[in-house]
């Protein structure tokens, strides 16, 4: 279930195209930066 239309088979995808990830990550949050943790404490 995916509006987006990009996925990451594992964490190490995260790393390795994080420059695609987050600013997609980002704009489908509405403001989740790369230094935020989810859930917020």
């Amino acid at each position: 279930d995916s509006g987006v239309g990009i996925y990451a088979p594992d964490a190490e995808s995260y790393t390795l195209f994080g420059d695609l990830f987050d600013p997609v990550i980002d704009d489908y949050h509405g403001g989740f930066k790369k230094t935020d943790k989810h859930p917020p404490k």
